[in-house]
């Protein structure tokens, strides 16, 4: 082999050699190819339907604010038919009675006799009613309660049935009239209650 052919063979070596070093300097800078070179963006998460989750409720919460419209109203306490009844009972047992109207039963009732819990039950059956007219004496000992009967009493036999018994179990007389009284029938009621009431006392 001659010098020359020596000399040329080193010269391809060479080149080879940095041909290698220099492609090895280019994967250096980027190791993961093209992935290396993009950017990254921030995953995010789009927000679920409020629509679909919100719950809307079908009755205003009790701390919802009261509309300035609501505002409260004074009415009679007693309808007509039964401001008649009241006077004509009224007018009648004056000098003997007071009438009272509208009295609700937690007023003049109470339960004893059984534990706490069962005399509680017992008393909600009746707190909430109301009697139309109590009758009492000048020191507010009871007489007597009167109901005054309408066509809204057509379906509450049973209802009232059992108001009367929870009456007559405090010793409480009743008396139901169907229809705004007469003169003379309150005045028959009055001499009633007059001799009940002497005959109790005697």
């Amino acid at each position: 082999m001659t010098l020359l052919t020596i000399l040329f063979l080193a010269a391809l070596v060479l080149v080879a050699v940095l041909v290698g070093a220099k492609s090895g300097r280019k994967k250096a800078k980027s190791p993961f190819g093209r992935a290396a070179s993009m950017k990254l963006e921030p995953i995010t998460r789009s927000a679920p339907n409020q629509a679909q989750h919100e719950h809307i409720p079908d009755v205003p919460a009790a701390d919802d604010p009261i509309s300035p419209l609501s505002v409260f109203q004074s009415k009679p306490p007693l309808t007509q038919r039964e401001a008649t009844c009241y006077w004509s009972l009224a007018n009648h047992l004056n000098g003997h009675y007071i009438v009272l109207p509208q009295v609700a039963f937690s007023a003049f009732l109470r339960v004893e006799g059984g534990d706490s819990k069962s005399n509680y039950r017992r008393f909600a059956t009746m707190r909430q009613k109301v009697a139309d007219f109590l009758i009492v004496r000048p020191d507010f000992s009871i007489v007597a309660l009167i109901e005054l009967d309408d066509s809204t009493h057509a379906n509450k036999k049973e209802a009232d049935q059992q108001r009367d018994a929870a009456i007559k179990q405090a010793g409480i007389r009743v008396f139901r009239i169907p229809k705004v009284p007469h003169g003379d029938q309150v005045q028959r009621l009055c001499d009633v209650l007059l001799k009940l009431d002497q005959l109790k006392q005697s």
